[in-house]
């Protein structure tokens, strides 16, 4: 895309997001590893990706700048974000002070109150996708989201996400249809 790499931000299951610039904005470019894209249901996760991101419209969530799903190698640009993630920032300070607390839960409520009016569910809420910039939290990693218009592309019983993260419901298998 239009966009010069400058430092490699970190990695995830679908690839390796990076500082770029254009000269003068500069977003965090997930760049999809290559393997990912031979496979359809990959290929439909990140187009579902860019979908969700497309639709959800919060100050709290790093809103989708740009992308090319269909260029060798497939990219996402979003919003740059400039703070670590909330898991680093308790790892590295301690628990948030009470004001911090209240700030984060208002931002992250605002958040997931914007992706399910946008008919979303995440599906990975944990502290490494929550990004706290200067301006409160930021949700980010939209890879494994499900709206209610798609069909899943998940396998019959199996479930997404980060375990230690799931809804206390998605380990009830009455109601696994809802986490697919």
């Amino acid at each position: 895309g239009p966009y010069q790499i400058i430092n490699r931000l970190g990695s995830g299951g679908m690839g390796v997001v990076y500082l770029g610039t254009t000269g003068t904005r500069t977003a965090a470019v997930k760049i999809v590893s290559d393997f990912l894209l031979e496979d359809p249901t990959s290929r439909t996760r990140l187009a579902r990706e860019v979908d969700a991101l497309k639709r959800v419209k919060s100050s709290f969530v790093a809103e989708i700048i740009s992308s090319d799903i269909d260029s060798t190698p497939a990219w996402i640009a979003t919003h740059y974000v400039d703070g670590p993630n909330l898991k680093t920032l308790v790892t590295n300070e301690g628990v948030l002070t009470e004001s911090h607390w209240f700030e984060f839960a208002y931002g992250l409520i605002s958040a997931l109150a914007a992706v399910h009016k946008a008919g979303i569910i995440h599906r990975d809420v944990k502290p490494s996708n929550i990004l706290m910039s200067a301006n409160g939290p930021r949700l980010i990693d939209f890879g494994i989201s499900f709206s209610k218009e798609a069909t899943s592309i998940t396998k019959t019983g199996m479930v997404a996400g980060t375990p230690t993260w799931f809804a206390p419901e998605q380990f009830q298998s009455k109601d696994r249809k809802s986490t697919r």
